[in-house]
């Protein structure tokens, strides 16, 4: 059974739930997600970083579409 953050994660990069994650996957989970999540760094010149968690990370980047 998949987690609600992985369902959510894997429509956020285009990769249907039913696909397995695996060694033979993994470049193309990891294109995928490369491709789906900018790159940025404004919190860190903002100076206003947050501590690495599941609930910070889901709302950064499932809820509010942010890069990482």
């Amino acid at each position: 059974m998949r987690t609600e953050i992985n369902k959510r994660f894997r429509q956020r990069i285009n990769m249907p739930e039913d696909e397995p994650v695996d060694f033979d996957s993994l470049p193309r989970l990891l294109e995928k997600t490369a491709a789906a999540f900018p790159f940025e760094n404004l919190t860190l010149l903002r100076g206003s970083l947050q501590p690495v968690t599941r609930d910070h990370l889901t709302n950064k980047i499932l809820n509010n579409k942010e890069g990482n």
